[in-house]
């Protein structure tokens, strides 16, 4: 990998531009929360919500990971025994989210916080990452800038999920490891191996970022005995540091065979549990058209531009750093095709997608430098203007608007609305709930069991109740047939996709307990 030398690490800043520098990332930053903070404290539980957002909130009260409203017993299940303890994926995520529990008002809003100032501070560290690779502070801060409003960044910076998280640990190792080349100090190596050992302890698919930092170390190998001692070093310092988990395995060890198990190992050898692993041709054309439906045609367009014009350069130029950052978007996305498969979570793309804008904001930059000697600095505003533009279909500004608008109405507000709803129920009563709306069922004190019937996930049917509220997700999956019920109120807007929706069922044959 013809990286970074030594001599060619980038002039330090002048006093004038560290804080210039500075307020840019603040602004972006505040740009970015300004903009999602409504929609993330206002919208229903989304995609593994239910099953991401109160772990956290157990570790704040607690101390340990768990879902207590999904006592799941089939041991065919990912997630059996999850009430007790959560090991389908590792913990780190729970453990950062719970801080913000401790600070701020329990509900989703607050878990999905979490990724959210992961999100930021990727943002910053990804600045870092561009700055070194390229030593364009111009192109730097137009990569960050464009990539706020993407949607690669900002579907897993507002949703409590650990991909965001584990992306954020992933470019602290390559902003590390590109330290670790210009001075070759081992304490950027243990640095390197610390973010590498926390994103293993938040997403299996920090395997992406180790297998990368290993093969940076074999490229820049002086000899194999500083090979093997350097390889040593960062990969024990990760696994000393993703053995924190260890803990928490030794006092549940059949949970955790049972859940990780299944939940990671086993799926990793299958398509989705239950078929053979399609080949590379075809996992590469599911993740592109995955990719394509997460990102949109045109700001994919805007990666591929990106990365061609590094790819260019790189071969043009041969400078170090472009020659680096094009070997890691390219690695990047090729490893993670290979180890995801088709898994159709599209969270991940948030570390490729971060590298690919690097380049997006070396071709902007171009752009801008360019118009700048022509048309002058109204003709830059209007190119920057133009960029921004191009993100924003697709972008959820429709949805932080609506919800900016509507905030304090609880007909779009979930945890409102809910508890709205609850409050003119039995409150003895055990309620089986839809994800969208189970944690603040939870955080309400009523009696609350999953509603999802899955046979990997969850048996909501072998559970006696005596309500089940139902939204958009059990009703589009058929979930009040399976369970044989009856609807007797109805709740809010179904017409209306930013609206909150909810149907009170009860069970034809009524169990002897209701109320």
């Amino acid at each position: 990998m013809n990286t970074l030398a030594p001599s060619a690490a980038p002039p330090e800043p002048g006093q004038r531009s560290i804080p210039r520098d500075l307020a840019w990332l603040a602004l972006f930053a505040a740009l970015f929360l300004l903009l999602r903070i409504p929609a993330m404290f206002c919208q229903p539980g989304g995609m593994d919500e239910d099953w991401f957002a109160i772990p956290g909130w157990t570790v704040a009260h607690e101390g340990i990971p768990r879902v207590p409203f999904a006592p799941e017993r089939n041991p065919e299940s990912y997630f059996w025994e999850v009430d007790t303890m959560l090991f389908a994926l590792p913990p780190a995520f729970h453990y950062w989210q719970a801080p913000f529990f401790w600070i701020f008002p329990a509900g989703n809003g607050t878990a999905r916080l979490a990724s959210a100032i992961a999100g930021v501070l990727a943002l910053g560290v990804l600045f870092l990452i561009a700055l070194r690779l390229l030593q364009d502070r111009i192109a730097a801060l137009l990569a960050v800038g464009l990539f706020s409003l993407a949607r690669t960044f900002y579907f897993p910076a507002t949703f409590a999920r650990p991909d965001m998280l584990c992306g954020l640990f992933g470019l602290t190792a390559i902003l590390s490891m590109t330290y670790w080349e210009s001075a070759r100090q081992s304490r950027w190596l243990i640095a390197t191996g610390i973010s590498l050992g926390l994103a293993g302890l938040t997403h299996p698919f920090a395997l992406v970022f180790a297998l990368q930092a290993w093969f940076w170390l074999l490229l820049e190998r002086r000899n194999w005995l500083q090979f093997v001692k350097e390889s040593s070093l960062l990969i024990g310092v990760s696994l000393v540091t993703f053995s924190l988990w260890l803990p928490l395995i030794a006092a549940h060890p059949e949970i955790f065979r049972a859940q990780f198990f299944s939940n990671v190992l086993n799926r990793s050898l299958t398509t989705e549990g239950d078929a053979p692993r399609a080949g590379l041709l075809q996992v590469l054309r599911y993740q592109a058209q995955l990719l394509n439906e997460h990102a949109g045609p045109i700001q994919l367009g805007m990666m591929g531009a990106g990365i061609f014009t590094v790819a260019q350069s790189a071969w043009r130029r041969r400078r170090p750093g472009e020659c680096t950052l094009l070997a890691l978007t390219l690695s990047s996305i090729l490893l993670l095709v290979a180890l995801q498969g088709r898994h159709p979570t599209k969270g991940y793309w948030v570390y490729p997608a971060a590298l690919a804008f690097i380049g997006v904001g070396q071709l902007a930059a171009i752009a801008f430098r360019w118009t700048g000697e022509r048309l002058g600095r109204w003709g830059q505003g209007i190119l920057v203007l133009g960029l921004g533009a191009l993100l924003i279909p697709g972008s959820g500004l429709r949805a932080s608007l609506v919800y900016a608008q509507n905030y304090n109405s609880s007909d779009y507000h979930a945890s409102r609305f809910i508890r709205r709803i609850l409050d003119q129920y039995p409150a003895a009563a055990t309620y089986l709930v839809d994800p969208a709306y189970v944690f603040d069922s939870q955080l309400a004190g009523r009696k609350t069991i999953l509603g999802v019937v899955h046979p990997s996930y969850f048996h909501a049917q072998e559970h006696p109740f005596d309500y089940y509220l139902v939204s958009r997700y059990g009703i589009e999956n058929g979930i009040p047939q399976q369970l044989n019920t009856d609807r007797i109120a109805q709740y809010g807007k179904r017409d209306d996709p930013f609206a909150c929706y909810l149907e009170v069922h009860r069970p034809r044959q009524r169990p002897n307990h209701a109320n």
